[in-house]
């Protein structure tokens, strides 16, 4: 635990380091763009300082617990990957909980890369008020939903696989087909989290409209409804003035580079070229000395129209890595 703290550490003097870089003017930036990187390394300085305070307060508040050991050392190994990631969930957390005190519906607005999808359902979970009852998430589809069931059941078990696999506490309900054991998760519904809400699919409009009917039914359910795009406003006037919330998100620096295609009618052989180029020169610049394509790694996403080309793509990059 204490490798964490100081590893945090690390990263607030290397955020606090940047800034001063900025304020002597050691960064040759426009002023337009000196201004806003002001702003974002700000932000992110006062972000890893509160992840650092609701860390120890959640941590303190795992050890007075007096849970069982397995529970207790699960609890704390989530904590720590929290911190450990920096994650910007964590960093509004209290403020979180304390919206979902105060009413039961709750409006959150948190960006890309904010871990919003993943975290908020176990920050529901450690709530006293929602304590030995079910959290729902609801996904628009199914990839997505069956996705975060894996990645959110093994952040749950603390990083251990074979618990993960084991319990079924965690667990998706897509059509006829249930991963999860109701006799084994939380008995009474506590909390429904609506993700992706901005999509306005027909099922979640229908949802969310039988939810605002039906709500004075349930009086200890809580409401949360998050998107990356939400209209705040509106859906906060929907629901009768609910709470609302913001997660910034976590942005990295975007490198634009055009490559013209001398056949429109044939996407593979560019394509394949554009990867394998992105691929080399990333190895390259990690690993400087040998051949690049003997390091390639990491992932690549590619937009592709159709059905047809993203296989035919996949079928040419295996053929070219054969022959490497």
């Amino acid at each position: 635990m204490w490798r964490v703290l100081v590893q945090h550490q690390r990263k607030v003097t290397e955020t606090q380091e940047e800034l001063v870089k900025l304020a002597d003017g050691s960064a040759h930036l426009r002023a337009c763009d000196l201004r806003e990187a002001t702003v974002a390394i700000e932000r992110l300085l006062k972000e890893l300082e509160q992840q650092r305070v609701v860390f120890l307060e959640y941590v303190g508040r795992c050890v007075r617990a007096q849970m069982d050991p397995e529970p207790t050392l699960a609890a704390l190994a989530r904590e720590v990957y929290c911190l450990e990631g920096a994650l910007p969930a964590l960093a509004v957390r209290k403020e979180f909980e304390a919206a979902v005190e105060a009413g039961q519906f709750v409006v959150v607005k948190g960006e890309t890369g904010s871990s919003k999808s993943t975290q908020l359902p176990q920050s529901l979970v450690d709530m006293r008020c929602i304590q030995r009852k079910q959290v729902i998430v609801t996904q628009p589809r199914k990839v997505a939903a069956q996705e975060l069931t894996k990645r959110v059941g093994l952040e749950f078990a603390a990083w251990d696989c074979r618990r993960a696999q084991q319990s079924r506490v965690v667990g998706f309900h897509v059509g006829g087909n249930c991963s999860f054991d109701p006799q084994q998760c939380r008995i009474k519904y506590g909390a429904i989290i609506i993700d992706e809400a901005h999509e306005r699919s027909i099922n979640t409009d229908v949802l969310l409209g039988l939810l605002k009917k039906d709500i004075h039914k349930y009086e200890d359910l809580k409401i949360c409804i998050t998107s990356a795009t939400i209209e705040t406003e509106m859906f906060c006037n929907f629901f009768g003035q609910a709470g609302s919330l913001n997660i910034p998100g976590r942005m990295f620096p975007v490198v634009v580079k055009h490559m013209p295609i001398q056949d429109a009618q044939d996407l593979a052989r560019p394509t394949v070229s554009a990867v394998l180029k992105i691929l080399d020169e990333t190895a390259a610049e990690h690993q400087p000395e040998g051949p690049a394509h003997q390091s390639r790694g990491g992932d690549v996403l590619v937009f592709l129209t159709g059905q047809v080309w993203p296989l035919t793509c996949q079928g040419a990059l295996l053929l070219q890595d054969k022959t490497d």
